[in-house]
């Protein structure tokens, strides 16, 4: 039985998981009350990506040892990962209640705070985990995220390189730094990392994803293309990997297959406002102004801040003669881009110039013009698609 449990160990360890799962099988036959082996297992069998077989292991294992907060945190990390935040929550709780102590307890709560971005408490349960651990490369690699969340780049950078000194081998560091970087407009140090997160897991579509929002934003679409595609392939239901090709289709002027992609992002996530738009945006191109107006109007309803959608649908508007609508949504867009004097601020200015010349408001008109022309705007751009 113990050579069984080595022998299952040892496969994990090199990541030979049908081994694994061989070694554990049958030293659940030889021992069907060995915590170990259904713990064993079910790590094997969440890497091989069977989250339903992983959940009924740990749950056995906890069956055998509820004392024992490993199989909590196994659980945790797997209902996390299938979207089930509540129970992860439930788990990790458990955990903490068992070992007050348990710094790994607190980075999975960290993660799970993460995931609903509440990124003031992960922080918080990062840094707990830290000072019960200040090796525990996974709390800083945790801690990283959530500060790239809120927004502190060089933070989740300086977090991400202490995780990487720790642990080199530890590929989520690679990715948060990746992330930061590209947030940063350090495309190429993103790259580098997005790099070598794939090279230490390359079956997970996070290294992929982060690399071809960097490709993006240097403009190389036809890597975007190849990158998104790979992490689709890994992962079915990414929606960004969507949202990614189908910009960059766009970019390469394949309207339809990004028109596929931003719908499919839409059925994967029903609720991300942007998918919306972006496919607004290429009905706009492609002069659907009707089915345009309805997708910003679905992003509007989700989020009623955005403002580009406020913008992509005075223009169908405009475009289908509906010079009030236009107005009224040149003017939303304006106030809320009212402390903006970037090129899109003064775009909406000049739109809404062009809308008041066609029901001849000349006064209007012309103040308009001119604010425009205050903040930097050139006309021969004009109508073009607000990104």
């Amino acid at each position: 039985m113990k050579e069984l449990l080595t022998k299952g160990r040892s496969a994990l360890q090199q990541k030979k998981y049908h081994a694994a799962l061989d070694a554990f099988n049958r030293a659940i036959e030889a021992d069907s009350q060995s915590h170990a082996a259904y713990y064993g297992r079910g790590i094997a069998y969440e890497n091989m990506g069977d989250h339903a077989k992983a959940i009924r292991d740990f749950s056995t294992a906890i069956q055998l040892r509820p004392e024992d907060p490993t199989s909590y945190i196994a659980r945790a990390a797997v209902y996390q990962r299938t979207g089930d935040l509540d129970r992860a929550m439930t788990d990790i709780s458990e955990v903490i209640r068992l070992d007050p102590n348990s710094a790994a307890a607190y980075v999975s709560r960290s993660a799970v705070y993460s995931a609903r971005k509440d990124y003031d408490r992960a922080i918080a349960d990062a840094s707990e985990a830290i000072r019960l651990d200040k090796e525990y490369a996974g709390a800083y690699s945790n801690r990283s995220a959530a500060h790239c969340g809120k927004g502190n780049y060089d933070l989740a950078i300086a977090d991400a390189s202490e995780a990487i000194r720790l642990d080199p081998k530890l590929a989520g560091a690679y990715n948060n730094r990746s992330g930061a970087y590209c947030a940063k407009g350090d495309y190429d140090l993103a790259i580098a990392d997005a790099g070598e997160a794939i090279r230490l897991a390359p079956r997970g579509a996070l290294g992929y994803l982060n690399r071809c929002a960097a490709y993006g934003s240097k403009g190389d679409y036809r890597r975007v293309v190849v990158d998104a595609t790979r992490a689709i392939e890994l992962d079915p239901k990414c929606t960004n990997a969507y949202s990614n090709r189908g910009r960059a289709c766009r970019e390469l002027g394949k309207l339809e297959d990004a028109i596929r992609d931003y719908t499919r992002a839409i059925e994967l996530d029903p609720k991300c406002a942007d998918a919306y738009f972006n496919r607004a945006d290429l009905r706009y191109r492609m002069g659907e102004f009707d089915k345009a107006i309805a997708d910003c109007t679905e992003a509007i309803r989700l989020d009623p801040k955005h403002l580009l959608a406020y913008y992509d649908r005075g223009s169908a508007c405009y475009a289908k003669g509906d010079y009030d609508r236009a107005i009224a949504d040149y003017t939303e867009a304006i106030r809320l881009d009212a402390t903006d004097a970037d090129a899109k601020h003064a775009l909406a200015y000049y739109a809404r110039g062009c809308a008041y010349m066609k029901k001849g408001q000349e006064i209007e008109a012309e103040a308009d013009f001119a604010e425009a022309k205050k903040l930097g705007f050139n006309s021969t751009l004009w109508p073009p698609s607000p990104k």
